[in-house]
């Protein structure tokens, strides 16, 4: 396993797989000697001593996947555990509120009833909970959430319970869609990011139109979502910062049942995408393209 290619032999990888059964890192080994020979290009992060890594999921074993289905099984049955939620939902909302001195507008226009589904811009691992507090605790809401937070089972039942269920991310997850369809058959509320990814500086990204096909094959109503000041809550990775964060809701856009086309897709994903710019613009939004990375410092003090 650790011993050095010879001659012009190709590097040999070094996988680890963490608990949920992803690859979690892949070093290269040159000439016997880590990191030399070898620069870190895109999708790598140079680890201790110079070596590349590389972050790619790997094919989850039969006992993971096993235990991401009892989850989506969950969600579909029940949709969010009504004790738990209501309870979450009682200590998190005043608390965000609060602490975040949340501005929230558009309450009103979220249907009380019937299937809905809450499209938003992503700029935090906060958004389903800011979103959340736009309902009622007698509303549950639900959301995806990346495989890895079910790994451990104590937060994954918990966080099942409290509506989320497990995306795989960077492959298909048929298990998924079909869990969020079966949410939006019967009468849930259900939160997606057309973004596909957070944007942690800039403005908006570019939205897809797979949710949107969604909306269309369940005739659930659309309601945009716009959620700004997110990114700016945690720093290092640890401090929760008492920033103002802004959460607003558009007017509901009512969706025909029947076959999605490319088209017809495209042109509620419009509909609906400009709502949420519109909402972004009149709150403050930066006009720039979004971006993944955060500014630097340098950046966030000549913008001061």
């Amino acid at each position: 396993h650790g011993a050095p290619s010879s001659g012009g032999a190709p590097p040999l990888p070094l996988t680890r797989i963490n608990a949920a059964g992803l690859a979690q890192s892949t070093r290269t080994r040159c000439n016997g000697r880590p990191g030399k020979g070898v620069r870190a290009g895109p999708g790598f992060r140079r680890a201790r001593g110079g070596a590349p890594r590389r972050h790619t999921p790997a094919p989850m074993s039969e006992h993971d996947l096993g235990a991401l289905a009892r989850y989506h099984e969950f969600t579909r049955a029940h949709r969010a555990n009504r004790l738990v939620y209501r309870l979450t939902h009682a200590i998190l909302k005043p608390a965000l509120i609060a602490y975040l001195r949340l501005t929230r507008t558009g309450m009103e226009t979220i249907p009380r009833e019937g299937a809905v589904l809450i499209v938003a811009n992503h700029r935090s691992f906060l958004d389903p909970f800011l979103i959340g507090t736009l309902l009622r605790a007698g509303r549950p809401l639900n959301f995806m959430g990346k495989a890895e937070l079910f790994a451990r089972p104590r937060a994954g039942w918990y966080v099942s319970r409290c509506g989320c269920f497990p995306v795989r991310r960077g492959e298909s997850d048929p298990e998924a869609l079909e869990t969020a369809r079966r949410v939006l058959e019967g009468g849930g509320v259900l939160v997606v990011f057309p973004e596909g990814t957070r944007l942690r500086s800039g403005g908006l990204g570019e939205p897809k139109r797979g949710a949107f096909r969604l909306a269309i094959q369940t005739g659930a109503t659309v309601v945009p979502v716009c959620v700004i000041g997110a990114e700016n809550v945690r720093r290092a990775k640890v401090v929760v910062r008492p920033v103002h964060c802004q959460v607003h809701a558009g007017l509901p856009i009512p969706v025909e049942r029947g076959e999605p086309t490319p088209e017809s897709a495209r042109d509620l994903m419009e509909r609906a995408w400009e709502s949420v710019r519109s909402m972004w613009l009149g709150h403050g939004g930066s006009p720039e393209p979004g971006r993944k990375e955060r500014p630097t410092l340098r950046d966030r003090v000549l913008k001061r």
